[in-house]
């Protein structure tokens, strides 16, 4: 049992210490973000290198877009959850409703993970506690995923539901927890880098990119 429990323990911290580096990266990323893009884009060629740049500025406005998107989804299950769960009478509501907002960064499975919580405060609770959590539940998520992610998603970044939940399922059993958290951001990088630079630029297929700004056709990518 103390070695179950220590390898636990390890793995629990191993999953931290990835969180704190990849955060500490972001932070160095985010300050100066030009710096990188510059020095990676000059380790290729120079016909290569305007196009490339073009892809990382445009895969850059697709990820502040696609983040946006979720925070407001995060928000809207968050400060929902919370006045349901005191509505229902469980404990530390707006703590419940903050686990709800916070996991819902992840799709699909976030959900789930996020309202495990409050299912288990119902059940001790009782079971109309637990059955009107339950409803409650599965009517906010329903909500949020078939109308309010439409409309705040319709301008930034529409990710095919298969090609998120196979990246999730994909990058977690490469990467773990920080794999899973991840796993999103990533697809929707790559995402616009395939079709910047593979359909458009090497296939000559005319495709609309997530966070492209307006073309000289007038048109707008989704």
């Amino acid at each position: 049992m103390l070695g179950r429990a220590a390898g636990l323990g390890f793995s629990a911290l191993g999953g931290l210490l990835d969180a704190f580096i990849a955060i500490m990266a972001a932070i160095y990323l985010a300050y100066d973000p030009a710096l990188y893009r510059r020095g990676l884009v000059r380790l290729f060629p120079a016909a290569r290198q305007e196009p490339l740049d073009a892809a990382l500025v445009t895969t850059g406005r697709a990820l502040k877009l696609w983040f946006a998107g979720q925070l407001v989804s995060m928000a809207f299950v968050g400060v929902t959850g919370a006045l349901v769960f005191w509505w229902i009478g469980l404990p530390a509501p707006v703590a419940l409703g903050l686990i709800a907002g916070l996991t819902n960064f992840v799709p699909f499975v976030g959900p789930v993970v996020g309202s495990l919580p409050a299912l288990v405060f119902a059940f001790n609770v009782g079971l109309d506690a637990l059955l009107w959590t339950l409803a409650f539940i599965v009517v906010i998520q329903q909500v949020e995923g078939n109308v309010l992610v439409p409309l705040v998603q319709r301008r930034a970044v529409m990710l095919p539901p298969a090609l998120g939940l196979f990246a999730i399922v994909a990058f977690g059993l490469l990467y773990g927890f920080l794999g899973v958290f991840l796993a999103v951001p990533i697809t929707v990088t790559l995402m616009v880098l395939v079709k910047m630079l593979w359909m458009r630029g090497t296939l000559g297929e005319e495709t609309q990119v997530p966070g492209e700004e307006t073309r000289g056709t007038g048109n707008t990518s989704p």
